[in-house]
């Protein structure tokens, strides 16, 4: 898949980011930007990175390294930027929607596997975005995009072969709160406290609406795992929705709730991976829980640094 990096703005609302076209020139990484892998300097970073998976968790203004599975901390990038919820692609390509409120700009950077710099920067002013979803049957890039109010709310795709930008408009598109790609190629778009659940099918303009038979809260991530489309419900009952779609309906298929004792029951964007579900939890996202999937319950492990304030989690996988 070819790597890009789209400039958008960050929305506190999770969802796909995205930017408005026309898409800009390539911008210069900001001045400010600078990294803080220790490893880095002495090229074990790379060394390290090469044959392990690791964890890509956004906060605000740094994203954390991991490794996958343990959680331990390997590098931390200072961006001073404002980031939405990270996606990954199958051969480990991180995409980062950020906001820099200095040149009130979005982005959304691409960091190859290990990588502590983005490698393509686009900008696009005065949008901004939320949870991102990679095609991983053509490449494609889907994110909801908002203008500055957050009430002009869209999905778009970026066409990683012709390098296209194309905005969908849904219904109170404001609401939107997540969207994700099916193993097919079909696009997925989520309202917040409602039943009601959008689909894009490969080929056709518009997105079309499916009956839900049940109340989604507040949907995080959208993503496509064991063959089932996956809904993550961030509160008020945190938990992974197994959802089967057939004609004009989608219904629940299963449910993997994510409990944890003592803590915020609001869960922030969550990321399925080799049958464990890791989340950022608790104030500001500062405790990072992982569950086996499907079963999930209680986690298997936590862990917790009070300082860190963590929007969301991907895995970048080793090839």
């Amino acid at each position: 898949m070819k790597c890009v990096a789209l400039l958008v703005l960050f929305s506190a609302v999770p969802g796909c980011g995205g930017s408005q076209p026309p898409i800009g020139a390539p911008g210069a990484m900001p001045q400010s930007r600078a990294i803080a892998a220790h490893a880095e300097r002495d090229g074990s970073w790379m060394r390290r990175a090469a044959s392990a998976d690791l964890i890509y968790a956004t906060g605000f203004n740094r994203i954390y390294v991991l490794t996958f599975p343990d959680g331990t901390l390997v590098g931390t990038i200072h961006d001073n930027l404002a980031h939405g919820n990270a996606c990954a692609d199958g051969s480990g390509n991180v995409f980062v929607p950020a906001y820099n409120s200095q040149t009130m700009t979005g982005e959304i950077d691409e960091y190859a596997h290990g990588a502590t710099t983005p490698t393509i920067v686009e900008t696009d002013p005065k949008r901004e975005p939320g949870v991102c979803s990679i095609d991983r049957t053509t490449g494609n890039l889907a994110f909801t995009d908002y203008d500055t109010s957050g009430k002009d709310g869209m999905v778009a795709v970026y066409d990683s072969g012709t390098e296209a930008l194309q905005h969908y408009r849904i219904h109170n598109g404001y609401e939107l709160a997540s969207c994700g790609y099916d193993n097919e190629g079909n696009l997925f778009a989520a309202r917040g406290g409602t039943r009601q659940l959008y689909e894009l099918r490969t080929g056709e303009k518009s997105f079309r609406w499916l009956r839900l038979g049940q109340s989604l809260g507040w949907p995080g991530r959208i993503q496509w795992y064991g063959g089932l489309l996956t809904i993550q419900e961030e509160s008020p009952d945190p938990a992974i929705d197994r959802i089967v779609v057939s004609g004009s309906t989608a219904r629940l298929a299963g449910r993997t709730p994510l409990r944890i004792n003592g803590h915020s029951r609001y869960h922030l964007a969550s990321w399925i991976y080799e049958s464990t579900v890791i989340a950022p939890i608790g104030w500001r996202g500062a405790i990072l829980a992982f569950w086996n999937y499907p079963k999930a319950g209680k986690p298997t492990k936590t862990e917790k640094r009070p300082k860190r304030w963590m929007q969301s989690v991907t895995v970048s996988v080793a090839r």
